[in-house]
């Protein structure tokens, strides 16, 4: 079996630290994915590792950062008192 990918890089400021996303795109082939884009997070910091899928880059890239914001948030709670209301 054989597939393409394509790799999409967005850069994420959450807090004080930047992350890269790699976000990788089924370009040709038949891999079993819940959407055309993919992203894999490695397990860190008692956290699972997951995948999050969508049909863009940019869901992909936003589900993400959402993720690791929450992620941000258990960890340093005193980071939620500095957030301003939408």
């Amino acid at each position: 079996m054989c597939i393409v990918l394509k790799e999409h890089r967005y850069l994420v400021q959450i807090g004080a630290e930047t992350r890269v996303l790699r976000i990788q795109e089924l370009v040709h082939g038949t891999a079993g994915w819940g959407g055309r884009f993919r992203l894999q997070i490695p397990a860190e910091g008692g956290a699972d590792a997951q995948t999050i899928y969508g049909s863009t880059s940019e869901e992909v890239a936003r589900l993400a950062a959402e993720t690791f914001k929450r992620a941000h948030l258990k960890l340093d709670p005193r980071s939620a008192s500095k957030r301003t209301p939408n």
